[in-house]
């Protein structure tokens, strides 16, 4: 056992799922509240995505005791080729650093665990992603993790049962995908166009329902990536903002100047398809991203999204998944543009991050719990 002092400091190992910077922006928010709250030097061992180039740490994060690792893979990290080897890699890398707290944010990389010492240390499983079956072999290994954190309450309770870990004795988390990056524009400054972000397929996200006549001609921005077309790049090429519409501006990373951008909306549309579990029990970064910049959303009646805009008024809610519905409720968004009830939705999105849906007042529900663990590891004084 390490026993740690203000000269050594806790050392943090991240295993992302993803190339950071773009997606899944809870691998960079942890790093940094460990790097800040707990005076952690953190590692990000991160997959290579040859679509989603290395970031600088620095564009994300003040915390000069964060560093990032890409491992190169000869398969894509997608693939199950890709996933052994990243693992492969990582074992190696943990053996050398020896790290204090382990933070896993999917499935597979939590095999790691089978093959590297980790008594005394401090083990964190972040259920960013589904439960799938799929993976039932690894569940033991999760049950293995002293914190469990989940974003979202009914997939805290359908995971909790899955895994096994209800009344197991371990410490499971709700923390929203909430986000400090917030920025703020005048709502009467805005540019009369509503902000689409993030995957952009046609089947996942209904996407479709953007293409439809009926809609095409709706001032509407999409970021992100096209898939699930017959052919994408035609797609995108459809989406030319011809008279005002719909327009497609490529694929961003989430840093500041993103987030300057998206307060300039009038509104962000987050909508999945419910077709799955997962889906219907979204937690979408989007739609958090979106109130952390006072621009409301137009949400599907996802269980979090309809919980957060009736809490804190700072949406407009479809009534169900149809194109009907989405359509009408665009056209009713749009109408309202400009008028006292949308500014009182923008201020309203203001009320909710400073009262409740900020990282840290997310990450500062969870600070207790670890100084816990690390004390009773011997890990913390």
């Amino acid at each position: 056992m390490r026993m740690v002092s203000p000269e050594l400091s806790l050392k943090v190992a991240v295993l992302s799922d993803v190339s950071v910077g773009y997606g899944s922006p809870q691998v960079l928010r942890i790093a940094e509240s460990f790097a800040k709250v707990f005076g952690a030097k953190v590692h990000i061992f991160e997959p290579d995505e040859p679509e989603r180039p290395p970031v600088r740490v620095g564009d994300y994060s003040s915390e000069g005791s964060i560093e990032i690792t890409r491992l190169y893979t000869a398969s894509h990290p997608y693939r199950m080729e890709g996933r052994i080897e990243y693992c492969a890699q990582v074992v190696g890398l943990l053996r050398a650093m020896e790290p204090d707290v382990l933070i896993f944010f999917n499935m597979y990389g939590i095999q790691v665990l089978d093959r590297i010492d980790t008594q005394g240390k401090l083990k964190i499983f972040y259920c960013l992603e589904d439960v799938d079956p799929h993976y039932s072999y690894l569940f033991p290994l999760v049950r293995q993790c002293d914190i469990r954190v989940f974003p979202e309450e009914n997939r805290r309770r359908i995971y909790s049962e899955r895994l096994g870990i209800v009344g197991d004795g371990g410490t499971n988390v709700l923390l929203y995908n909430a986000n400090n990056r917030g920025e703020w524009t005048d709502p009467a400054q805005r540019q009369a166009r509503l902000f689409y972000g993030g995957g952009f397929d046609r089947h996942a996200n209904l996407a479709s329902y953007f293409l439809d006549p009926e809609v095409i001609g709706f001032p509407v921005d999409v970021y992100g990536v096209i898939r699930g077309f017959e052919n994408d790049k035609e797609v995108a090429r459809s989406m030319n903002g011809a008279g005002g519409g719909l327009a497609y501006h490529g694929y961003r990373q989430t840093d500041d100047a993103f987030f300057q951008l998206l307060s300039r909306y009038l509104y962000a549309i987050v909508i999945w398809n419910p077709d799955r579990e997962d889906r219907v029990y979204a937690c979408p970064n989007k739609l958090f991203d979106a109130i952390a910049c006072g621009v409301p959303p137009i949400a599907a009646p996802h269980p979090q999204c309809v919980e957060i805009i009736e809490k804190w008024n700072c949406g407009i809610l479809m009534d169900d998944w149809s194109f009907d519905s989405f359509k009408a409720t665009l056209t009713r968004a749009l109408k309202a543009a400009g008028s006292d009830y949308h500014r009182e939705l923008a201020f309203n999105c203001r009320r909710a991050v400073q009262e409740e849906l900020s990282w840290d007042r997310q990450f500062g529900k969870f600070v207790p719990a670890i100084r816990k663990l690390l004390a009773q590891k011997g890990l913390m004084a």
